[in-house]
C-alpha cells in the first residue's frame, strides 16, 4: 500500500478523504478528526508498498485529501480593467457570466475608438491558459471584432485576423501566467459580451532531491557530513545518525544536488536525545543566497521551511556560537529547465529578391550591417514583405534576434511581427530604429518568419533564433510510475517503432486527455495520471523504438504527455 494507491481507491469511491494506517491498510471518508489529531512522529510506519513514505501506524492514520484528475476547467477572472470606458461599457460585464450578446440588454463592455483598445482580467493566481471563449457583440457592429491578440502576461498567445465576424469563437492559447488580455490591432472600439478562460492551476510538481558532496565547518565527535544525507533520520546522536562540528559562530554545512534545481525547501531533522535548542538561530542558502532562516526561543524536532531558490549547493549556517548537529537534512524541488542555445536556420524564402538580397544572407553568419559588404537581403518595396528561415526540427523558439541595417534605411524596420508557424509571438512599432534588438518570442514551432506592416523594402542584415528543440509537439508532463495493479493508462498499442508522436496519434484518435509511452515501445492513453505519484525525469531515459532522438518512458516508469 502507499498514497497513491489508496487515493485512487477512495476517489473512485467519491469519498473526499483517506487515511493510510498500520503500513498496508486504506481507509476512505468524508471527514476526520473525529478523536482529535497527535503528532506526525506518531505515524512513522513505513508504507508495504513505498517504503519512503510512511502510512500511519497502529491506530493511528496518516490523513490526506483525495486528489482530483488534471483536466482544463473555466478559471474565475477577476481584477478586470480596460483602455477606456464609452456609452458605459464597463470591464466587469466580461466577466459577469451574462453571455447575452445584445449590447442594450446592459451585458457587453465599450471602450473608446482607438487603435490598440483594450480588456483585460486575471485568474486568482498562476494558471496554465488552454483557451479563451469569446462572445462577441450580435446585434450591431459584430465585424469590429476582427483584428486582434489574445496575451498571457504580456505575450502573444493567440490572435484574430479575418474579413468575416463570429458570434462565440474559442481560441487556442498555450500559454502559463495570471493576466488575460484581449487587444485590437486596429482603430475600433472594443466590445466583449463574455470572455471565459480554460485552463488549470500552474501544479509545479516537486520531488526531493538527492544530495551528495557533503562538507561542514569542522568534525567533532566523529559527527562527519554524511551523517546527514545517509537516508537515517534517528534523532539520537549515540545511534550515529548526525553530525556534530566544533563550537564556533558560523558554524556550517553543506551539500550538493547533482543538477542545477530550483530548491522548494529543505527539511531538517534536529538532535533529540539532548541539545535541540541550539539550533534555534541559523540560514539556509542555496549558492551563496539565503533562502530561508530561523530565530526562536524555542526548539524543534523535524521543521520544513520553504526556500524558492535556484542553485546546487545547500548550506546550513548558524547565527551563534554553538556546534552544528544535523540528524538528517532533505531537500525537495525540481531540477531547472535545459537552458537555451543558439537554435541553426536553413531552407530560408522571401516575398522578392531586389538588388540582389537574397534571403540566405541573414542566416550566413556575417553580421556586417553594411549592404554594400554584401551581408543583408533586400525584398521589393510591399505591404507585409516577408522573410522566414526553418529550425531543423520542432522547438521552443525563446527569443529571436535581429541586425538591422546601418549604412542607411535603418528606419525601414519599425513596424512589423515576428511569427512561427504562423501564430505571432512578437511584435515592434515604433518611430525609432534600432542597430540590434532581441525579442521575447515564447511559442513552438520550426518556421520563423518576419513580416512588416507597412510599405517598405524588408532589409536584414542577420536572424539569430536562440531557444531549445521540443521533444514532441505536445506538452510533456513529466515521468510517473506505473502499477501493475493499479495503471493509469491502457495499453493501446505495443510496436518496435514506437515514437511519442505515434501513441499520440492513437490516443487523440480514441479521444483520451493524456498518454504515455513506457520501455519504449508501450503507449498507453488516460484522463488522469500520476496515481502512483512522479518520479525524476531521468528515469524515463528509455529510447524510443521509432526514434532514438526521444525519450518513452522507463522499465516501468511512463512519460506522460497531453493529446494534442
Amino acid at each position: 500500500m502507499y498514497a497513491g494507491k489508496c487515493d485512487r481507491l477512495c476517489r473512485n469511491r467519491n469519498y473526499r478523504y483517506f487515511g493510510l494506517q498500520h503500513s498496508k491498510e486504506c481507509w476512505c471518508g468524508n471527514s476526520y478528526g473525529k478523536y482529535g489529531a497527535r503528532q506526525s512522529s506518531e505515524c512513522r510506519m513505513r508504507c508495504s508498498g513505498n517504503r519512503g513514505s510512511y502510512c500511519g501506524s497502529s491506530w493511528r492514520n496518516s490523513i490526506y485529501a483525495t486528489t482530483k484528475p488534471r483536466a482544463s476547467t473555466r478559471l474565475p477572472l477577476s481584477k478586470c480593467s480596460q483602455h477606456s470606458v464609452d456609452f458605459n461599457g464597463k470591464c466587469s460585464r466580461a466577466i459577469d457570466g451574462d453571455t447575452n450578446q445584445n449590447y442594450r440588454k446592459k451585458s457587453c463592455t465599450h471602450t473608446r475608438t482607438a487603435t490598440g483598445a483594450w480588456w483585460q482580467a486575471r485568474t486568482s493566481r498562476r494558471a496554465r491558459i488552454t483557451s479563451v471563449r469569446i462572445y462577441n457583440r450580435q446585434d450591431c457592429c459584430a465585424n469590429r471584432l476582427r483584428n486582434f491578440v489574445i496575451k498571457v502576461d504580456g505575450q502573444v498567445c493567440a490572435s484574430y485576423h479575418s474579413s468575416s465576424a463570429f458570434s462565440v469563437k474559442t481560441f487556442r492559447c498555450n500559454a502559463v501566467g495570471r493576466t488575460v488580455r484581449i487587444e485590437t490591432r486596429n482603430r475600433v472600439p472594443l466590445t466583449l459580451c463574455e470572455v471565459k478562460v480554460y485552463g488549470r492551476y500552474a501544479e509545479v510538481s516537486t520531488a526531493r532531491l538527492p544530495l551528495s558532496k557533503c562538507s561542514q565547518h569542522s568534525v567533532d565527535f566523529n559527527g562527519k557530513c554524511s551523517r546527514a544525507i545517509d537516508g537515517d533520520t534517528n534523532q539520537n546522536y549515540r545511534k550515529k545518525s548526525c553530525t556534530h562540528t566544533r563550537t564556533a559562530t558560523g558554524a556550517w554545512w553543506q551539500a550538493r544536488t547533482s543538477r542545477r534545481a530550483r530548491i522548494t525547501s529543505v527539511r531538517i531533522y534536529n538532535r533529540q536525545d539532548c541539545c535541540a535548542n541550539r539550533l534555534r538561530n541559523f540560514v539556509i542558502k542555496v549558492d551563496g543566497q539565503v533562502c530561508a532562516s530561523y530565530h526562536s526561543s524555542s526548539a524543534f524536532s523535524v521543521k520544513t521551511f520553504r526556500c524558492n531558490a535556484v542553485g546546487r549547493t545547500v548550506r546550513i549556517e548558524t547565527r551563534n556560537r554553538v556546534p552544528l548537529t544535523l540528524c538528517e537534512v532533505k531537500v525537495y524541488g525540481r531540477y531547472a529547465e535545459v537552458s537555451t542555445a543558439r537554435l541553426p536556420l536553413s531552407k530560408c524564402s522571401q516575398n522578392s529578391v531586389d538588388f540582389n538580397g537574397k534571403c540566405s544572407r541573414a542566416i550566413d553568419g556575417d553580421t556586417n550591417q553594411n549592404y554594400r559588404k554584401k551581408s543583408c537581403t533586400h525584398t521589393r518595396t510591399a505591404t507585409g514583405a516577408w522573410w522566414q528561415a526553418r529550425t531543423s526540427r520542432r522547438a521552443r523558439i525563446t527569443s529571436v534576434r535581429i541586425y538591422n541595417r546601418q549604412d542607411c534605411c535603418a528606419n525601414r524596420l519599425r513596424n512589423f511581427v515576428i511569427k512561427v508557424d504562423g501564430q505571432v509571438c512578437a511584435s515592434y512599432h515604433s518611430s525609432s530604429a534600432f542597430s540590434v534588438k532581441t525579442f521575447r518570442c515564447n511559442a513552438v514551432g520550426r518556421t520563423v518568419r518576419i513580416e512588416t506592416r507597412n510599405r517598405v523594402p524588408l532589409t536584414l542584415c542577420e536572424v539569430k533564433v536562440y531557444g531549445r528543440y521540443a521533444e514532441v509537439s505536445t506538452e510533456f508532463l513529466g515521468c510517473y510510475p506505473d502499477d501493475p495493479e493499479f495503471p493509469d493508462f491502457i495499453v493501446a498499442k505495443v510496436s518496435a517503432l514506437m515514437t511519442v508522436w505515434k501513441c499520440n496519434k492513437i490516443c487523440k484518435a480514441k479521444k483520451f486527455s493524456y498518454f504515455g509511452v513506457k520501455n519504449g515501445q508501450i503507449c498507453g492513453c488516460g484522463n488522469e495520471y500520476g496515481n502512483s505519484g512522479d518520479t525524476v525525469k531521468a528515469n524515463c531515459n528509455v529510447a524510443c523504438g521509432g526514434n532514438p532522438d526521444e525519450k518513452c518512458g522507463g522499465s516501468t516508469n511512463n512519460s506522460v504527455f497531453e493529446v494534442k
